[in-house]
């Protein structure tokens, strides 16, 4: 069992530039309450039931933006979600059956703006699947059924979705290489999804080097959050679809050390995407006619021992350029996405020695575009965060005490125009972890 509780004033002081006073944010607070339950009960030798339960509550008041004088707005946010999962093993088959369930509540309220929208979803997700093992070979196949259904302040008598799903994979593995096709039919209130196929396959050219490429059908239904959220949602969006393809390469130089190249090329019709108003501050989704998004990226990590002390490193790259190919919108015609930063890196740290832990965590975030008429930019920025913390077990629970400092050396930046972020901050957490046999 864990518990998660959280609440913060977030009454921090920002800078609009240096040369103006500093600000107070205010009418920010935040209220987090959480409970997660996780449950195995062992049938028998080759058959398990897992069940989990999560619920949680958010209330947050949403501050005012740099450019207005006074905010009245917040939102609730409720969820519970439960599953099931039963699960069979055998030596030539094996079964397995889970099923989901979610409720969740999206309550937002501005009496400035003369808004009171009440949004509820339930989800419901059953599917079952067999795995049947030849040798080097391994079939899965099965059925997934997911039912939704929504209301909103627009919808009152609500909209639902019925969708089910066909999917086979077929795995085969030999002794430096490996491939899988994946294939799946979707259908949604009776209408037939395009058909999903997928194909992965790796092989190891060397004992310390491994190649890896996949190519993949892409499609996406818009949400019902996408569709119908009040305010912002937009009821005439059209699914996004198209075709990716990845490679990745594994180096191995030593049994402590694993550097990482990849690369990705997407191209998608439709895509759906969030965009901020030319006047106003809702947020509402629109489909781009054509996006090509491509890219690469790399990673590095080492970890190592002395005596009782263990080392992690890590450190990772990505350029990621994503542009509208083709638009109705001439000024966004060939350029990168608002929001979707070029460039992106971090590098982390991190020390054990028994139950003491710190860890250094440096992220660099390049600089984005917010508005394509006139090329409006949001520089880069570089967060630290230092986080210590202590671990202990008392009977059956184990407890953890955390200290963090978040934006460790104090970096005045914007992740989305108008919206201040904390500066230094400290944040203390504790976190008890029942684990219980029965």
């Amino acid at each position: 069992m864990r518990i998660l509780y959280q609440e913060a004033e977030n009454d921090f002081p920002y800078w609009i530039n240096k040369e103006l006073p500093a600000r107070k944010l205010t009418h920010a607070r935040t209220e987090q309450v959480g409970l997660m339950q996780e449950n195995k009960l062992q049938l028998s030798k080759n058959q398990t039931l897992t069940w989990n339960i999560w619920g949680q509550q958010l209330q947050r008041a949403i501050p005012a933006t740099t450019t207005q004088r006074v905010s009245a707005a917040s939102q609730l946010d409720q969820s519970i979600r439960t599953t099931l999962n039963w699960q069979h093993l055998g030596q030539k088959m094996s079964w397995q059956a889970r099923t989901a369930f979610y409720k969740e509540r999206i309550y937002f309220q501005d009496s400035l703006a003369g808004v009171d929208a009440d949004s509820r979803a339930w989800t419901s997700i059953s599917e079952v699947e067999q795995t049947t093992n030849l040798g080097n070979w391994k079939i899965y196949t099965g059925l997934n059924f997911t039912y939704l259904q929504a209301s909103t302040d627009g919808y009152p008598n609500g909209v639902d979705q019925h969708r089910l799903a066909s999917f086979t994979s077929i795995q085969r593995q030999y002794e430096d290489w490996a491939f899988a096709i994946h294939l799946r039919q979707e259908w949604a209130n009776a209408q037939t999804i395009p058909f999903m196929p997928s194909f992965t396959m790796s092989y190891r050219c060397h004992p310390k080097i491994k190649i890896s490429v996949a190519a993949a059908r892409n499609f996406r239904l818009p949400s019902f959050n996408d569709l119908y959220w009040i305010p912002g949602g937009n009821p005439n969006l059209l699914p996004e679809s198209g075709w990716s393809q990845s490679f990745e390469t594994n180096y191995t130089p030593s049994k402590t050390m694993v550097i990482t190249w990849s690369g990705f090329n997407r191209l998608l019709e439709n895509r759906i995407l969030w965009q901020p108003p030319a006047n106003g501050f809702t947020w509402s989704p629109s489909n781009v006619d054509q996006v090509w998004s491509r890219g690469f990226g790399g990673r590095w990590s080492w970890n190592t021992q002395v005596k009782a002390v263990k080392i992690n490193l890590q450190s990772g790259y990505d350029y990621t350029l994503s542009t509208a190919t083709k638009t109705k919108d001439i000024f966004s015609l060939n350029k990168q996405l608002i929001y979707s930063p070029l460039h992106q890196g971090y590098a982390n740290i991190e020390v054990n020695w028994g139950s003491y832990g710190i860890h250094y965590l440096h992220h660099y975030t390049g600089k984005v575009l917010i508005q394509h008429r006139s090329l409006l930019e949001l520089p880069s920025y570089q967060i630290g965060n230092l986080v210590l913390e202590k671990s202990w077990k008392f009977g059956q629970v184990f407890n953890t005490i955390q200290l963090r400092i978040n934006n460790f050396w104090n970096a005045n930046y914007r992740v989305i125009e108008r919206r201040p972020m904390p500066s230094r901050n400290i944040e203390f957490n504790l976190f008890f972890n029942f684990n219980i046999t029965f």
